[in-house]
């Protein structure tokens, strides 16, 4: 998972999680991602498939392992 800076937007993936679920999938996310509280989570409302709905995008606050603003190219290759 990748954190989102501040500002901007970006294209990403939506899941949808029947509402049945929801409570259980959140306490998942929560607990893997937010064990370090790395991450500055806020519920945002996005458009997917020209639709508008709530979706929890994490931020990257600033941090003592923040690495900054990157340059436009690649560092490496993930494959």
């Amino acid at each position: 998972m990748l954190g989102l800076d501040s500002g901007g937007s970006c294209r990403g993936v939506t899941y949808r999680i029947a509402a049945h679920h929801a409570a259980d999938e959140l306490r998942l996310l929560w607990r893997r991602e937010m064990v370090l509280g790395a991450y500055a989570p806020r519920w945002a409302k996005v458009d997917s498939a020209g639709k508008r709905c709530g979706q929890w995008p994490f931020r990257q606050p600033l941090a003592p392992h923040y690495a900054g603003k990157l340059r436009s190219r690649p560092s490496s290759r993930l494959w």
